[in-house]
């Protein structure tokens, strides 16, 4: 039994000041509430309740006092105020792990989140038994898993959510008689213990000296105390094994965080000296306590380098904390444990891995410039908003006359080389806040650290900055071998800049003083090869036409001066006669961090217009009413990313009929946007929201047309895949329109598709419709897609029906199929057979979409080709992939392949198909999407 914190040093450390004593336990009282609905969102999580808190402060105790609970045995030095600030930290470094409902609701629909979901979809994996589930389970477990992933998305915000509990929920002012800077230096200490080490450097966020109510306090060493604190709680009664029993299942990836502190035989902490001893049971108990005790043990080393120049606290050793057989920390193998442990790791040669960054990643192309230029205008945002007072959140919204105080400058110098100008230098200049020594060497010279993932940037500005990776300034490097750096900070008076020679990422560095009139940074870069000047320029306009502050070309003294455009004028209709003319239709998507536009070309008949037209279909309307006309194209698609133009193209597919012109200014609308392979724009999902809007708009216009609707669907599906979806477009037998949503959730479902060929192509569809009818009269209970339709169901969608559930497919006519669907727990119910294609078919295959088809497994060219024995897999792969009615159009070559395979394997059935395909296309009725073959 633990004795109550009242006892130990730290907070005995207060028994000059009663006051804060009854402080610190009112907060305990408060924050033992709060933290006690950590739970609900993180019940498989050890516990994070206030015996947390607790033990932290006894850790402290152990780690700062030779006794425990004697303050007058210090290590090291504490003000009053300082271990008070410390007490409250310990209570209120997790409170961001509380999570309300709301908040979890609100941020589902955010892009952040489908963005987490899309890169962890593995964050939840159950731990659960090999049984196979029924439907009801598995939509259980899926809710759990989904619970288990948000835990996971609002766990790596908790630091930074304490912040925000600090200052809101839990009212800590007064607990600070309401000053303001006390609290600031409360919440960098919290949101400290969940940073890297380096942003603890920070000589702004983590000052090793403020004074607070007139003593001194070492917001660094708090922190460093607080994180050490942290880590050092290994307690058995962390992971009761009663509370874990109340928790399953868990997912795989903390189980063994359960049973790791079980596996701890000695534990103790001192001022002199960290003691580890685990006995591990398997493998992932090992590695997870090895890798928990050499954070513990690098944390303790690195403190010592951090405090070493802070006057007050310099002469404080921190424990020995090492970390292998001779270490006072041992993670051993347990008697009778059946895994081994070698200290093998991955060794990385320093050259060989910057050559890939620089050559390989960046290569010799236009990117350096792009990375400069983000570089610019990056510490051209932070100074406008330091020295402006800006509250905008996107700086392009800043006022121009503001923005205009920040212009960057190009300066090119050039030569003339075989009767061309080409560009010997470049070198580019901003207005921003220049760099420090400090950042210098521990950022810009850090390859894969940025200044603007550190606190001094986190949460200080409202934009999202585009360098955020720390490994951009190496580009230069690809294109040249003497970069010089000149540097001044905006606190700094102009003889304080710095100059900076580079000869390659792994060279030696010669810094000089120098002198700069106006704050923020010049990069010159000697290019090796030289580049032509049209080039360059080019590739410069063509970069910066959405920056919003003005830059300045300057070519051998020659100036231009490039300002933020504005968005391209729409085109004008263009007539074609009294009540045919061709439109732009452009929708402005502007909002939530996106600016632009998306445009679509469209006709108009007496002044209605029509978006369900392919490009084939529109260029031929425009030329029967008028041959000669110059038809209009859809234009570029742009992207920028905070006015940096990251894709500028034109769109792939020959059949497109629209673009976007889009500046992206958050990572969550620049998480999605160019094209995709096709041709398709990605957008962001406010982007689609407002071409959605758009979609229900138009369709007012046209009134109760469902076929045009229908075509709608169908030609936008693939842009705006949740608007179409849920639009009820599809027209049961019934009489009731459903949309593919609705359609999704019945248990079973006819749907017929024609697939027409010459011998159908001219067939009525009411005969169509007389034939489904008379076939499904012996299953009147379900819901019948009706012909009576243009366009049934399209592509996308019919894949979304079919994906996941069983078909059987029956043939009324000559390609006239029906579909019957129904989910996989109905064809489980006893009295259900499994449903093939029907007897005696001679359907091989029939195309669900152009990714997907249905094989007919009872046709006899199927099943000898599924009865290929393991040696042959790659052909049976191929033999069956090649079946899909679109690839099968190559039937020589699959003749051929068929032929090839029958001869290895001694197939009598392959070598007569194979040559029954041979003979050319009259081997099979076949039609664009349904392959026959004989089975005799």
């Amino acid at each position: 039994m633990y004795a109550p914190v009242q006892d130990y040093a730290l907070y005995r450390a207060l028994s000059g000041r009663p006051d804060l004593g009854a402080k610190v336990l009112e907060l305990r009282s408060d924050v033992e509430t709060y933290l006690g609905r950590v739970s609900a969102t993180f019940a498989h999580y050890t516990s994070h309740a206030v015996d947390h808190s607790d033990q932290i402060v006894r850790e402290i105790s152990a780690l700062v006092y030779r006794d425990a609970f004697d303050p007058e045995t210090a290590c090291v030095e504490l003000t009053p105020i300082e271990a008070y600030l410390l007490l409250l930290a310990a209570y209120l470094h997790d409170t961001g792990m509380v999570v309300t409902d709301q908040e979890k609701i609100a941020a589902l629909s955010t892009a952040a989140w489908e963005r987490f979901a899309l890169d962890h979809s593995d964050t939840a994996d159950l731990v659960t038994n090999d049984a196979p589930l029924n439907n009801a389970q598995e939509q259980f477990v899926r809710g759990l898993e989904q619970q288990w992933a948000i835990a996971e998305f609002f766990r790596r915000q908790h630091t930074e959510r304490a912040a925000v509990a600090i200052n809101s929920a839990l009212n800590v002012d007064r607990f600070l008689a309401g000053d303001h800077a006390a609290v600031r230096s409360l919440v960098a200490i919290c949101v400290g213990h969940g940073l890297s080490p380096q942003a603890l450097q920070s000589d702004t966020e983590y000052p090793t000296r403020r004074d607070h109510f007139g003593q001194a306090v070492d917001v660094r060493l708090l922190t460093i105390l607080l994180r050490l604190g942290d880590l050092l709680d290994m307690r058995n009664a962390r992971a009761c094994p009663l509370l874990r029993s109340s928790v399953s299942p868990l997912p795989r990836s903390s189980e063994v965080h359960w049973t790791q502190y079980n596996r701890i035989h000695d534990r103790m902490t001192s001022p002199d000296k960290i003691r580890v001893g685990a006995l591990c049971e398997t493998a992932d108990e090992h590695r997870l306590l090895l890798d928990w005790c050499t954070w513990l043990a690098n944390e303790v080393n690195g403190a010592q380098r951090l405090m070493s120049q802070e006057p007050r606290h310099r002469s404080w050793v921190p424990p020995e904390a090492s970390v292998g057989p001779e270490g006072s920390i041992r993670i051993e193998r347990a008697p009778g444990a059946t895994y081994r442990v070698e200290d093998w790791k991955f060794h990385f040669d320093e050259a060989a891995v910057v050559t890939r960054l620089v050559a390989d990643v960046h290569g010799s192309g236009p990117g350096f410039m792009r990375e400069l230029m983000q570089n610019a205008l990056d510490a051209s945002r932070v100074m406008m908003y330091l020295t402006e007072s800006q509250t905008e959140t996107y700086a392009n919204e800043v006022p121009a006359a503001i923005r205009e105080k920040f212009p960057l400058s190009i300066e090119i110098e050039t030569e003339r080389l075989d009767d061309h100008d080409v560009v010997r230098s470049i070198s580019i200049s901003d207005h921003g806040t220049g760099m420090t020594p400090d950042i210098i060497k521990n950022y810009f010279l850090q390859i894969g650290r940025s200044w603007y993932g550190s606190s001094s940037f986190v949460g200080r500005f409202p934009f999202t900055p585009t360098s955020r990776f720390g490994v951009g300034f190496l580009s230069v490097f690809g294109v040249s071998d003497d970069v010089t750096v000149v540097t001044r900070w905006h606190e700094d008076p102009p003889e304080s800049a710095l100059s900076l020679r580079l000869a390659g990422p792994r060279g030696y560095l010669v810094i000089e003083e120098s002198h700069r009139a106006i704050a923020g940074t010049t990069v010159r870069v000697d290019l090796r090869e030289p580049r032509s000047l049209r080039w360059m320029l080019e590739q410069i306009e063509e970069m910066c036409t959405a920056v919003e502050f003005p830059i300045k070309i300057e070519v051998d003294g020659t100036a231009q001066v490039i300002s933020q455009a504005a968005f391209e004028p729409t085109s004008e209709p263009l007539p074609l006669s009294d009540d045919f003319e061709c439109r732009t239709r452009r929708i402005d998507v502007t909002g939530d961090g996106a600016f632009g536009y998306f445009e679509l070309l469209t006709v108009a008949r007496s002044g209605v217009e029509d978006w369900t037209l392919s490009r084939s279909s529109y260029e031929r309307e425009i030329l029967a009413v008028d041959p000669l006309a110059d038809l209009p194209r859809p234009g570029v698609s742009k992207v920028a990313i905070n006015g940096l133009a990251s894709n500028t193209r034109g769109n792939s597919s020959r059949e497109s009929m629209w673009r976007h012109v889009l500046d992206l200014r958050t990572l969550d609308a620049a998480a999605r946007g160019g094209l995709d392979r096709l041709g398709q724009p990605q957008l962001p999902g406010p982007v689609l929201e407002k071409i959605a809007s758009a979609l229900d708009r138009h369709l007012e216009s046209h009134g109760p047309d469902i076929d045009y609707l229908a075509g709608l669907v169908e030609k936008f599906n693939g842009l705006c895949p949740a608007w179409a979806r849920t639009r009820p477009y599809i027209q049961t037998e019934s009489g009731a329109l459903a949309s593919v949503e609705e359609l999704l959730e019945t248990e079973r479902l006819l749907v017929p598709h024609r697939y027409t060929s010459s011998a159908t192509r001219r067939r009525p569809i009411r005969d169509d419709e007389a034939a489904v009818s008379a076939w499904s009269q012996g299953r009147p209970d379900l819901p019948c897609i009706t012909l009576s339709a243009k366009r049934l169901v399209c592509e996308g969608h019919l894949r979304l029906l079919t994906r996941g559930r069983w078909l059987t497919v029956a043939e009324l006519e000559t390609d006239l199929l029906v579909f019957e669907i129904a989910t996989d727990e109905y064809w489980r119910g006893p009295s259900v057979q499994r449903p093939v294609f029907d007897d005696q078919s001679d359907i091989v295959a029939v195309k669900l979409s152009y990714r997907e088809i249905a094989l007919n497994a009872d046709h006899p060219l199927v099943r000898e080709i599924d009865r290929l024995a393991a040696g042959h897999a790659p052909a049976k792969d191929r033999l069956l992939e090649g079946l899909h009615p679109g690839n099968i159009t190559h039937w020589r070559e699959y003749a051929a392949l068929l032929g090839g395979v029958a001869s290895v394997v001694g197939s009598n059935l392959l070598a007569e198909y194979a040559r029954l395909m041979a003979k050319g296309p009259e081997f099979s009725n076949l039609s664009l999407s349904v392959l026959r073959l004989p089975r005799d």
